[in-house]
């Protein structure tokens, strides 16, 4: 079981990087393979222009294949697109905002976010602006997690919180005993949230077989 715990701990950091560092600045205006789903469920094929991440979450310009024109949708008007075999979804969340005096609130909208865990606790990126930090040597835009068990049960968390003691990832989390135990006794570093959940995943799976 150790061992196996390890390989995820390896792939989950690996896969994370991949997944959060794949976006260039010089790709803005480019185009790749993609393909949307509309609000009917229908499989659309074509070509998505890149834009900023953060500009992508609210509303993508997409080109059917067989068509020079443009199409573009908001974050309410599909079911989700994929690029890079990452898919993005439509999640309702609150988040925080700053307003022009420098005071904080929060508020509902609705993102298209790339799933990086999928399970049952899926792991979310929302991509915050277009600022990059430096992580491991690289660029990247900065980013949330956000964790959604269900439909409406999510958490959602900057880079500055501490995530471990986050009344709701404990209650997202909490319905496994392995979980429970590996939070107790072990210390968690922001990059092992997608472990944490990973291990989740697994062990929820592996009750379901019994």
């Amino acid at each position: 079981m150790r061992f196996f715990l390890f390989l995820i701990f390896i792939s989950s950091s690996i896969y994370l990087n991949a997944q959060a560092n794949w976006y260039k600045k010089s790709m803005k205006g480019q185009k790749t393979e993609s393909f949307i789903i509309t609000l009917e469920g229908d499989t659309i094929s074509g070509m998505l222009e890149f834009d900023m991440p953060h500009k992508m979450a609210k509303r993508i310009t997409f080109y059917p294949e067989g068509k020079e024109e443009e199409e573009k949708y908001e974050a309410d008007e599909i079911k989700g697109f994929a690029i890079y075999g990452k898919v993005w979804e439509p999640k309702k969340i609150k988040i925080p905002y700053v307003d022009v005096f420098g005071g904080t609130s929060r508020r509902v909208d609705l993102f298209l976010l790339p799933v990086v865990e999928d399970g049952p606790v899926k792991v979310y990126l929302h991509y915050i602006n277009d600022s990059f930090m430096d992580l491991d040597g690289n660029w990247m835009p900065a980013y949330s997690y956000v964790l959604f068990k269900g439909k409406d049960e999510y958490a959602y968390l900057r880079g500055d919180d501490d995530w471990l003691y986050d009344n709701k990832v404990w209650y997202l989390l909490n319905d496994s005993k392995d979980i429970v135990a590996g939070i107790q006794s072990e210390e968690y570093a922001w990059d092992d949230l997608i472990t944490l959940v990973k291990r989740y995943n697994y062990f929820k799976s592996q009750e379901e077989d019994k």
